[in-house]
């Protein structure tokens, strides 16, 4: 049963020499392979996601970071935002810290500082457009306008 449930250490007494003995250690053997495959596919994902951390993005003439409207094939996905600071962007006109547009997907913005002290315009934390998806905002400090923005 805890096998059903991706414990996949879960020990299996394989002490008979018969048929269950022998199903016990195949049972065994494959919950291992399946185990360090689930490490590697974690391992992976993780080496394909951008990380940016402990930047300073500030005063800049559109959005602080910018994703355009692109397709499936051009979007940015898989960014990871952390420990950042994100303020008065927008010095040219109304902007965003993070504009997020067009098919971008597994973006996840947490731990930064995003805010407007009134310098530029930047009006929220985060924009998501309509076709964005999987974004996850969250545990951020902002301050001088709303976090997100749909």
């Amino acid at each position: 049963q805890r096998l059903a449930h991706g414990q996949w250490d879960a020990p299996m007494p394989a002490q008979a020499q018969d048929e269950l003995g022998v199903l016990a250690q195949q049972l065994t053997h494959m919950a291992r392979q399946i185990q360090g495959s689930a490490h590697e596919l974690h391992a992976s994902e993780q080496r394909y996601r951008s990380l940016f951390e402990n930047n300073h993005v500030y005063e800049n003439g559109l959005h602080g970071v910018y994703f355009r409207d692109e397709n499936e094939e051009n979007a940015g996905h898989r960014n990871t935002f952390r420990n950042n600071i994100v303020e008065n962007n927008g010095v040219a006109k109304k902007s965003y810290g993070f504009y997020i547009d067009g098919v971008t997907h597994d973006i996840v913005i947490e731990h930064n500082t995003i805010g407007s002290t009134g310098k530029g315009n930047q009006a929220g934390a985060v924009f998501v457009g309509p076709k964005a998806s999987a974004v996850k905002v969250g545990d951020n400090t902002v301050s001088g306008h709303p976090e997100v923005v749909k």
